[in-house]
């Protein structure tokens, strides 16, 4: 991990005077809660993200039910205007049925008086037998009269005959046209109650949708009243983020402060290892020579030991060295071997800028030992055992 001056005191990668969001050294209390906070606030605002897609679906269903509910209030509209159409015909067909029954019982009343006086007529005429014909023809002055009063006689019998022949014709056309107009109210009678029948469905189905849009209206409420109370919970943590972060740019200074007196002797030393004039680490296999490869980098930092026992020929800090060897086509792998470069990405544990370390050993459990610098302090040397995962980006042999 390369170093970085702040205000003329070295400091490990991951600290900065203002530690920008989400990016801060996780050795520092106020780090690690504010970071606590920062994970808490994601979750609320992927919450309150699903509550306000939830919300414009509710939205989208409300109109979409609102639109059939109009649609449906204006076939029950339709439907009833239908109903009172037919209606009224029926009114207007039993208005004629009555008429028609009125008419049928008058040409029946004059139908049977018709018929009564010219069986009165005939019945008369069968009582005078042969003297009736007698009479007509003593009382007849010549052949002519008596042929006439005889066909005279008988043209008032044809024309009773006739006219109640005409009031039979009227009757069966009354009948007909009754039967007609009963038949027609039927009709109507029976469509009216298909009628009224869809209607019935169609007052269930609007029933049915506006029960729908008031429980998506409900729901929509709901949902609002959720947001209010995530957002007001998101607002909560980002003041307590603020706070924090006042915190934390407290517990830097202070931090700074007291790296400043370890800096100062490590510099120190590395001057002496560079001249000769103190004590020279030892590298960690017999292949490095004495001294170490050639190290640009500043002493105490994990970057400064892995190229003092790997031979390092690019630059940048811990996070960039699996790109930067690999643009130089240096060979890398996933498998740990021994007296590989392990690089970690900057991550949670590794600060923002990464971590190098040597592997001095692999196990079979997967495993691998590696050998480090600036893992638990400023130029501190350790060991420990490491295992691969996604903060691992891979190993430089």
């Amino acid at each position: 991990m390369a170093v970085i001056a702040l205000g003329g005191l070295a400091t490990v990668p991951g600290l900065l005077a203002q530690p920008p969001a989400f990016a801060c050294d996780s050795q520092l209390t106020a780090c690690q809660l504010m970071e606590q906070q920062q994970s808490q606030e994601d979750a609320a605002q992927r919450q309150l993200d699903g509550i306000e897609a939830s919300i414009q679906n509710a939205q989208a269903r409300a109109n979409a039910i609102a639109g059939l509910i109009g649609s449906l209030q204006a076939q029950v509209a339709a439907q009833q205007r239908a109903i009172q159409a037919t209606e009224a015909r029926i009114q207007a067909t039993e208005r004629e049925i009555r008429l028609s029954g009125a008419e049928l019982m008058r040409v029946r009343a004059q139908l049977a008086i018709r018929q009564q006086l010219l069986d009165q007529r005939v019945a008369a005429m069968d009582d005078q037998g042969p003297f009736g014909s007698l009479q007509i023809v003593v009382g007849s002055t010549s052949f002519t009269q008596f042929v006439n009063r005889t066909l005279t006689i008988y043209d008032v019998i044809g024309a009773e005959q006739r006219l109640i022949g005409q009031i039979q014709q009227q009757r069966s056309q009354v009948q007909g046209l009754q039967a007609q107009l009963q038949a027609e109210r039927a009709q109507e009678t029976a469509l009216l109650a298909r009628q009224q029948e869809q209607e019935q469905q169609l007052d269930g189905d609007l029933a049915t949708q506006q029960q729908a849009l008031s429980s998506e209206q409900q729901l929509e409420a709901q949902l609002q009243a959720q947001g209010s109370e995530v957002r007001s919970r998101i607002a909560s943590l980002a003041s307590e983020i603020a706070s924090l972060a006042v915190q934390y740019q407290q517990q830097l200074q202070a931090w700074l402060a007291q790296q400043a007196a370890q800096v100062r002797p490590a510099r120190a030393a590395a001057a002496a290892v560079g001249s000769g004039g103190g004590p020279v680490l030892a590298p960690l296999f017999s292949w490095v020579p004495p001294g170490g490869y050639p190290d640009p980098f500043p002493f105490g930092q994990c970057t400064w030991w892995a190229a003092y026992n790997h031979r390092v020929t690019w630059w940048g800090n811990a996070t960039d060295w699996y790109a930067n060897a690999a643009a130089q086509g240096v060979p890398e792998s996933q498998t740990p071997k021994v007296g590989a470069i392990a690089v970690w990405r900057a991550s949670p544990g590794y600060s923002i800028y990464g971590h190098v370390a040597i592997v001095v050993a692999v196990n079979r459990d997967g495993s691998f030992v590696v050998s480090e610098m600036n893992y638990l302090g400023l130029g501190i040397i350790d060991q420990r055992v490491a295992w691969p995962d996604w903060r691992l980006e891979g190993f430089i042999d």
